[in-house]
């Protein structure tokens, strides 16, 4: 054995054994292994390797490109497009490490137009996949077949029938990095969402091009990712791909000259009036308006492009979103914006991903974009739209321009009709109402829905006695208790007997230390009320922790005993040494959500005139791998297979929500508008279920 120390072992493959002796000099890599270690690094996921096909096919100046998945990409993708195809002279070189045909030397990337130019990409997936290209040049009369080692170099060549473009077949993607391999099938889902999200880039950017996404499920049913017709125009492609919604609410980016206070705000010693008419750079796009509702929840709409081509400039997002939420704090924009520059003014050879690209003028860019916002929202008022204005409608006939002659309404007028139903919703009394000791013939100054807001705030409630608000507690406890046999209220006690209650806590007073006035017995006294102070502080910090560690469960309730009631919401109660205050709105829901949840079953509906919906690609494949869900909450959809896409979606069916919907279990008898148990919350959950 000693004579192979220093070898290094091949196995039978030809490959290098993995060895763990360190290493006696500094040796090259070889070959092999150094292609294996940098494929791992130019396709890292499933939307980068897709993105890598479909770049290929743009600039082999395709017209239609279509992509088709099988299992979300876990077994195949596919990429077919109608480009002018591969010549039969670079069959060899197609698949090899850094061969393209792109660029010549590296002074010809400052003026690359095409999405590619490394020629890293088909040798990376040849390294991580098992490969297969067929494609026919205008000038070949068949087509060929072209199947690739792991290594990029050609195995078979074999004729096929196609039309003039290319096929590129993966299968088993990341199947040669086993740890990578179990993540990406452990994550399919996730990385299927972040694919979609690269490919709506294309989708908006490329015009004249028709793109679309298949997936074939285990099952073999096939569905439509997302689609363009290859429009002219990226507003129109925005239709496309988000819907005619979202293109309503966007508003076209106009560039402005950068004012002087923005320009000083980045550190610029020019004015506004020296790069007025500059053509360094031009951007145009869409962005949501400002308005409130027209936003989004998130920023999963912002897609940015440089010259066209995607990318994530970190700082132009951060700008964008900056004052986007100047105008509206709470939603973020849709933004489709293409900066437009020098060819020389960029360098997008960063990252392998080519997503980070370097500009020229960048401080300027940025104060271009900020004041170009400003003053397109500038215009825009920062306000709410009404969509009940009944209200304000009524007390128009009571308004007038500088008439104090006018009288007031009737006591028998809709008007006061509508006062006094509002004021009985609010639980006042009619007869205390602001406008009960009107006469018909007193005159009165106009009314407005903020002086009818203040005279119900300002209505007194102190002829509400103590005995009006027992009743609301008795009445809530008989509703929620279950078993009579089983009453957890041993005592109700009235408000006096509350404050009794309350009296009979009284603050600790802290403990006094006595001295004689002696310096020592001071300093004594002063050490003693420290290490006391450290003592009761530790007492303090274990009986905290003891009282976190406390767990409260549901059967504890029924111990508990009921002290009384604050405020009409809050029910104090204790259970042995502990108060407990308990939300009593919060309790009834979730009391009727969990009767409701074991003893109701959402029923259906049909509706007499089915609704088409309009949905994107991306949500009409969630809806078709989710029918069975919405079918359990009560919504019926019908597809329409010889429609388009977006528009073969029909709701046939809703959830019933009559009073027959609710069992007579859990009114307790009483006759209730469905209205009273259906809160917010509780249509939420219901749902959710």
């Amino acid at each position: 054995m000693d004579e192979l120390e220093g070898v290094d072992v091949i196995e039978s493959n030809g490959e290098a054994a993995p060895t763990t002796q360190a290493a006696k000099s500094i040796k090259a890599i070889d070959r092999t292994t150094v292609h294996k270690i940098c494929s791992g690094q130019v396709v890292l996921t499933l939307g980068t390797a897709i993105k890598e096909l479909v770049e290929n096919s743009i600039d082999a100046g395709a017209t239609s490109v279509e992509i088709r998945l099988r299992d979300h990409g876990i077994s195949l993708i596919e990429v077919i497009d109608n480009g002018k195809g591969v010549e039969e002279s670079d069959f060899e070189g197609l698949t090899l490490k850094h061969h393209t045909s792109k660029i010549q030397d590296f002074g010809d990337l400052v003026g690359v137009k095409t999405f590619g130019f490394r020629g890293e990409a088909l040798s990376s997936l040849c390294a991580l996949s098992d490969l297969t290209i067929a494609t026919r040049h205008e000038s070949q009369a068949v087509a060929t077949k072209l199947v690739y080692d792991h290594n990029g170099k050609l195995i078979t060549k074999t004729p096929c029938p196609r039309q003039v473009g290319t096929t590129v077949t993966l299968q088993n993607l990341f199947s040669t990095l086993p740890v990578r391999h179990k993540e990406f099938q452990r994550n399919i889902k996730k990385e299927f969402g972040k694919m979609v999200q690269v490919l709506n880039s294309y989708c908006l950017i490329s015009t004249g091009i028709r793109i679309s996404c298949t997936n074939q499920s285990d099952k073999g049913k096939k569905s439509v990712v997302l689609s363009t017709n290859g429009h002219p125009t990226i507003k129109e492609n925005i239709s496309s791909v988000f819907g005619a919604k979202q293109v309503s609410s966007l508003m076209e980016f106009k560039q402005e000259t950068a004012s002087d206070d923005i320009l000083s705000e980045y550190g610029m010693q020019c004015s506004s009036e020296d790069i007025k008419g500059n053509t360094l750079f031009t951007l145009e796009g869409f962005i949501s308006s400002c308005e409130h509702g027209q936003g989004r929840s998130a920023s999963d709409r912002q897609f940015y492009f440089i010259n066209s081509r995607p990318c994530d400039p970190a700082k132009v997002i951060k700008v964008v979103n900056e004052v986007y939420h100047q105008y509206n704090r709470y939603q973020y924009p849709c933004v489709v914006l293409n900066i437009r520059l020098k060819e020389d003014d960029v360098d997008i050879n960063v990252t392998p991903d080519k997503r980070q690209i370097l500009v020229n003028n960048e401080k300027l860019l940025l104060a271009t974009i900020k004041t170009s916002m400003i003053r397109l929202y500038g215009n825009i008022p920062n306000s709410f739209k009404m969509q009940n204005t009944s209200l304000n409608n009524s007390f128009t006939s009571s308004q007038s321009n500088n008439t104090p002659s006018r009288a007031s309404p009737s006591v028998g007028s809709p008007s006061n009709s509508r006062i006094s139903a509002l004021s009985q919703k609010f639980g006042r009394k009619s007869e205390g109402s602001p406008l009960s000791n009107l006469s018909p013939t007193q005159p009165s100054t106009p009314l407005s829905v903020f002086s009818l807001k203040r005279s119900f705030s300002n209505s007194s409630c102190t002829d509400e006695s103590p005995s009006n608000k027992q009743p609301k507690l008795e009445s809530f406890l008989a509703k929620c208790k279950s078993d009579p046999g089983k009453n957890p209220v041993t005592s109700i006690k009235s408000e006096e007997d509350d404050k009794s209650f309350l009296s009979d806590f009284t603050p600790l007073e802290n403990h006094e230390i006595v001295t004689n006035g002696d310096k020592n017995d001071i300093e004594n006294n002063d050490a003693v009320k420290e290490e006391c102070e450290d003592m009761e502080g530790g007492r303090k910090m274990v009986k905290t922790e003891d009282e976190l560690r406390k767990e409260i469960s549901k059967d504890m309730f029924a111990k508990m005993e009921i002290l009384g009631q604050f405020n009409l919401g809050f029910i104090i109660a204790r259970f042995g040494s502990d108060l407990f205050i308990i939300d009593q709105h919060a309790t009834d829901e979730k009391y009727n959500f969990e009767t409701l949840q074991a003893t109701c079953t959402i029923q259906n509906q049909r509706l007499i005139a089915p609704q088409q919906l309009e949905l994107t690609a991306a949500n009409e494949t969630v809806l078709l791998d989710n029918l069975e869900i919405f079918l359990k909450n009560g919504f019926e959809f019908k597809i329409d297979e010889e429609k388009p896409m977006g528009q073969r979606n029909h709701l046939f069916g809703s959830v019933s929500l009559t009073p027959s919907f609710w069992s007579c279990s859990h009114t307790r008898g009483e006759e209730r508008d469905v209205d009273s148990y259906l809160t917010g919350n509780l249509r939420v959950h219901i749902v959710e279920e």
